[in-house]
């Protein structure tokens, strides 16, 4: 007897993967549009964050006074894939350039709230004022079908005023059945 029945452990069953993409902006920002912006957001790739000699990030240009939440998206990305109940998680590099209050007129705040969306549920997280946030992550929990793949400003008094800039590279997302 070799004793394999009573030796061989069960794992836990594997997350079913609906969908899992990997974004980086050497050379284009697509598939990414703006979204919910009032103005024009200028979404420039192959550039250089503060501090970073890489060239692969996304810079984001607000050119008006934002008065809701608004950033960037991918219209569709999860079409006929994402249910309640299912799992995102994004995972970014972002900078936000602290220029004159442009991320908070009053000066109170020194973190920026972005957040990650799909299937009607976000997840907020603080980003600080001209730090680079390497691996930053969301996580989701949907509550709908709806299938746009957001990342956006949230917070009213983090709302950027004309000449705000973001930079965002590496955008791993990954929709989960659990």
């Amino acid at each position: 007897m070799l004793g394999l029945g009573s030796g061989v452990s069960q794992g836990a069953v594997a997350s079913n993967i609906l969908r899992s993409s990997i974004y980086t902006f050497e050379s284009s920002v697509s598939p990414w549009i703006a979204n919910s912006v009032q103005g024009t957001l200028t979404m420039q790739a192959g550039q250089s964050a503060p501090g970073s000699s890489d060239s692969d990030w996304m810079k984001c240009t607000y050119d008006t006074t934002q008065t809701s939440a608004s950033g960037i998206a991918i219209v569709s990305w999860a079409s006929g894939l994402v249910a309640a109940n299912d799992v995102l998680t994004v995972t970014c590099d972002l900078h936000v350039v602290n220029d004159s209050g442009k991320w908070d007129p009053e000066g109170g705040s020194d973190t920026v709230d972005f957040r990650a969306q799909i299937g009607a549920s976000q997840n907020t997280n603080a980003v600080a004022l001209d730090t680079t946030s390497l691996n930053h992550t969301f996580t989701v929990t949907a509550a709908s079908t709806a299938s746009h793949l957001i990342i956006e400003v949230w917070t009213e008094d983090d709302r950027p005023q004309a000449g705000a800039v973001f930079y965002i590279r590496n955008i791993r997302a990954e929709l989960v059945r659990p």
